[in-house]
């Protein structure tokens, strides 16, 4: 089932808004900055599921403690939660579907409610035809259509996945339940490595870029009035002249 899409981002250093620079295969190289990003609608709706992904996956909670769920990511892990499945698999599951579907933007994920390339199967409606696979994905109505489905393909032997205790377990079982078909256990096991590190990366971008743009938009006093400031610092100085004159 895996159909890999890569999509990245290259950066020059955390906390550098201007310094980053997006690629994937539909849009190609773009430097621009997450601030900025409504000047480019499919790419700011991409960098949205990209950051949305990245917060759920390295744990990102609001005031109240709760877990930052937004957009399709969001909206996917709720799906996920309410099927039955733990925060302990979700941690991997997230960034596995976000990676199979590259960043919830190719055919079935965006046409078939089917973030997991699941294949068509008897009783099921047909969705987009996927070449790397050769035969169709699933269509699901919704995103909790696809949950159950989901949740029965990690709770089914031989593998059941919903068991899995790390990382390197879950994407054995995943093998053992034919998920990634002919493609290796090293080879998948190290893209899931790849693409959560990519989030985590992604993750202290976005999160950087959002400190940078509170502070440009929230100056401290003296870059909001350098006159004045300069005006009061000159005072200032006068008054302490003459306290120590006198």
């Amino acid at each position: 089932m895996a159909h890999w899409l890569e999509t990245y981002y290259g950066r020059g250093r955390v906390g550098k808004a201007d310094g980053i620079t997006y690629s994937s295969p539909t849009y190609g190289q773009q430097k621009m900055s997450p601030v900025t990003q409504s000047s480019n609608m499919p790419i700011a709706e991409q960098q949205g599921k990209d950051a949305n992904t990245a917060a759920i996956t390295t744990g990102t909670r609001d005031k109240s403690g709760q877990l930052v769920l937004k957009g399709y990511a969001g909206d996917l892990y709720t799906a996920l939660d309410n099927a039955g499945l733990p925060a302990r698999i979700l941690q991997w599951a997230i960034p596995q579907l976000y990676m199979e579907s590259g960043g919830y933007s190719n055919g079935p994920a965006v046409k078939d409610n089917n973030p997991g390339n699941i294949i068509w199967f008897a009783g099921q409606q047909k969705g987009v035809y996927m070449p790397a696979n050769k035969t169709y994905a699933t269509h699901f109505k919704d995103l909790d259509d696809f949950a159950a489905q989901y949740y029965h393909e990690l709770t089914k032997g031989p593998g059941n996945p919903a068991d899995a205790t790390s990382l390197e377990d879950f994407v054995h079982r995943l093998k053992l339940n034919g998920y990634y078909g002919k493609e290796s256990e090293a080879s998948y096991l190290a893209k899931m490595k790849n693409t959560m590190s990519r989030l985590n990366m992604l993750d202290k971008t976005y999160k950087a870029a959002t400190k940078k743009m509170m502070r440009d938009s929230h100056p401290p006093f003296w870059k909001q009035h350098p006159y004045l400031t300069a005006g009061l610092a000159v005072l200032g100085g006068v008054v302490v002249i003459k306290v120590i004159s006198n």
